[in-house]
């Protein structure tokens, strides 16, 4: 057991180096992610008993405390308290030396960590279903809920932005599901057309991280749907595509859609800006707090744009979603049936800058009651005449 728990942890390490060296946004996520995936600073807490003597064993292997905090890098202090002031947090790295000392593999400890977090943080995740796995329905929810109306912010908390209740249940009931037991999500802001939930703690925006969510404003960089769940099963689909229409979409009889939009800033040239400024109009619309320009791409648009300024026109066509490509597949998987995905419209900010919104189309009757019937839409729903 020992030799073969040290090459397997060992694995995992370098696996775990491996992806972190990777930054690019095609980087394979992770469905599962247990304890060990997580930053070496997370506290983790333990069953009191366990980790009582898995110190005694350390101790007892190194030939003494000083030699034990040489081994693993664990204080004096911190042993010290551990056997006799009933400590009972530790955190990953150092959890992880000390479990490669002993030659004991990681996730024979997960059914002993009863929370993520210190035991008085009232952010931890109290009994943790180790390793999270996303590769269910509710940790589709959770991933397309994190990709569509919610984020990970610096800090590396989820947030959700819906007004719905029926959409932040379902993201609290799927948190919890993946998860284990957390606080009350804080709700940030309410009324004025948004409300937020927000999870604080640290280990759920990183965890949704590995499997593959984007950390900050994902208009600025194109992403995929996660390989495990674009291959994942129809449940596994359907939970997806499911939210995603929740928080994105829209439909009536004989029509479905969805849009998405995209940041073209660092694509444009100075020639392009001073094309856009001079030659489209834009319809100017008063939001919450600022103001935002619309052009529609309409087909005589398109073709003005293609005919005066072709590099204009492929920096829109480039900046096409390669996540809305992989959802259109799912789509056809599940329900046989494929949307049109084309650029809407063009629209400004002074604080974003140029963006164009996509937006994917499935038309008629057969086609719209294939994808209800294939996703489980309700027609009472998001339902706009």
């Amino acid at each position: 057991m020992g030799q073969y728990s040290r090459r397997r942890n060992a694995e995992r390490i370098y696996e775990r180096a491996r992806r972190e060296l990777s930054r690019e946004t095609s980087r394979k996520a992770k469905s599962r992610v247990n304890w060990d995936d997580l930053s070496g600073h997370e506290l983790l807490t333990l069953r009191h008993e366990v980790l009582q003597e898995l110190v005694k064993e350390g101790v007892k292997k190194a030939g003494s405390r000083k030699k034990l905090e040489r081994q693993t890098n664990i204080t004096k202090r911190a042993i010290k308290e551990i056997l006799e002031e009933g400590r009972d947090t530790i955190a990953v790295k150092t959890l992880e030396r000390l479990l490669d000392f002993l030659n004991e593999p990681y996730d024979s400890v997960n059914k002993d960590i009863i929370a993520i977090g210190g035991s008085r943080n009232p952010d931890a995740i109290k009994n943790p279903r180790l390793p999270f796995d996303f590769n269910t329905p509710q940790g589709a929810t959770i991933i397309a809920a994190a990709l569509k109306d919610g984020w990970i912010d610096t800090q590396h908390r989820f947030r959700y932005a819906n007004l719905d209740e029926r959409n932040k249940k379902r993201v609290k009931e799927a948190v919890r599901a993946v998860f284990g037991d957390i606080a009350s999500p804080f709700i940030e802001k309410e009324g004025r057309g948004t409300a937020i939930i927000e999870f604080r703690s640290y280990a759920i925006g990183e965890a949704l991280e590995k499997a593959g969510v984007l950390v900050g404003r994902k208009a600025f960089h194109p992403y995929r749907v996660p390989e495990f769940i674009r291959e994942g099963s129809p449940e596994v689909k359907r939970a997806y595509l499911y939210q995603t229409l929740m928080d994105e979409g829209s439909w009536k009889p004989n029509y479905i859609g969805y849009s998405q939009s995209v940041s073209i800033e660092k694509k444009l040239t100075d020639k392009d800006r001073e094309y856009i400024k001079n030659c489209i109009d834009f319809e100017e619309i008063a939001l919450i707090g600022t103001r935002q320009y619309i052009a529609p791409i309409t087909k005589d648009l398109e073709q003005k744009i293609k005919e005066e300024n072709p590099h204009l026109w492929k920096v829109i066509k480039d900046s096409k979603p390669p996540n809305m490509e992989d959802e259109n597949k799912m789509l056809e998987d599940l329900c046989g049936v494929k949307g049109n995905i084309k650029p809407r419209e063009i629209y400004y900010t002074e604080k974003y800058g140029y963006r164009v919104c996509w937006v994917a189309r499935i038309g008629g009757k057969e086609n719209y009651d294939k994808v209800i019937k294939g996703i489980g839409l309700d027609k009472r729903g998001k339902h706009y005449d």
